[in-house]
Formats: structure tokens, C-alpha cells, sequence
């Protein structure tokens, strides 16, 4: 793995250096502050990332997003060739919960998703918080909650898997 191209991109998210921790890593409890809420289980929930998986990847989307449809094809076969190492954790942006939930069942999504108003304006806003700007995003992070990329394209998915390819899990 390149480390300065991977400095470079670091460099370019600073919003998420507002939810970095003092030691350095993202501060997974961040979320306990957010409102979230989990579609499957319609209750406001910490989101926690996995002890036993070496990345967490957070996944940023929403029904009326078009390169987010076009990317979840990849985003569910990576899924199935990472879901030993990676914990995908999604947040779905939309105008009402109802959304959220039939999005999650139609499309039959099988990791960790949570609401978030897709007008969030008033804080806590997790999107806003990080500075997330375009749809799809993905950011991530190591076990110990280290940021590795964060990249906002459709085929997002794609550069997430070459760079963990590279670091061979």
C-alpha cells in the first residue's frame, strides 16, 4: 500500500478529523450522540463497530440517489467476499423512516443500516458532522478505528477493495 497517496487523500477530509479522538482514531461513539436510528429494529441505537473484524466500512446513500443504485450491485458483491473482515455499516438518507425501511427491505440489504433525515439541519447531523457532500460515500477504518480512505463516487466500492487487496487481510 502506497502510504503517501494515502496521506494525500487524508489530507482532503478534514471534517472527519472533527470526529477523530484524541489517540488518533474515529470515535465510534460519536454515534450514541446522532439519533440514529436502526432500520431493522426501528429503535435509536449506538452504532458499534465490530471487535472482531479487521475494517468498518461506513457506507453513505439514499433511495433517490441514482450512482448509489448503481454502485450497491458492487457494494453487495463485496460484501459477500469481505463480510469476515469488513463490517458494513450504512446510512441511509431520506425524508421519512417508512422510506428507510421499505429501501432496506426491497432491496434486501443485509448489513447494519440506520436512518438519517435526508434534511437533517439540526445537530447532531453524523453526514454533516463528517462533511459528507456527495453520494454515494464510503470511509474506512481499521480496528482501532483509524480513518484509511474516504472516497464519494459511485465506484467507491471499487477503490475500497483494492486497497484492502493490497494490504492483504
Amino acid at each position: 500500500l502506497d502510504f503517501i497517496s494515502l496521506k494525500d487523500s487524508l489530507v482532503r477530509i478534514s471534517k472527519v478529523e472533527s470526529v477523530i479522538n484524541q489517540q488518533g482514531s474515529f470515535d465510534f461513539e460519536i454515534f450514541s450522540k446522532q439519533g440514529l436510528i436502526n432500520t431493522r429494529t426501528e429503535k435509536e441505537e449506538k452504532i458499534k463497530y465490530s471487535e472482531t473484524k479487521k475494517y468498518t466500512l461506513l457506507h453513505f446513500t439514499g433511495s433517490w440517489c441514482a450512482p448509489c443504485q448503481t454502485s450497491l450491485p458492487a457494494l453487495f458483491e463485496f460484501y459477500q467476499k469481505y463480510k469476515d473482515q469488513v463490517q458494513i455499516i450504512s446510512i441511509q438518507k431520506e425524508n421519512n423512516f417508512l422510506k428507510a425501511k421499505q429501501y432496506l427491505n426491497e432491496k434486501k440489504i443485509l448489513w447494519d443500516c440506520y436512518f438519517e433525515y435526508l434534511n437533517c439541519s439540526n445537530p447532531p447531523c453524523l453526514s454533516k458532522e463528517i462533511g459528507i457532500t456527495a453520494y454515494p460515500s464510503f470511509l474506512l477504518f481499521d480496528s482501532k478505528g483509524n480513518l484509511i480512505i474516504k472516497t464519494e463516487s459511485d465506484t467507491g466500492i471499487n477503490e475500497i477493495q483494492k486497497i484492502i487487496n493490497k494490504i492483504k487481510y
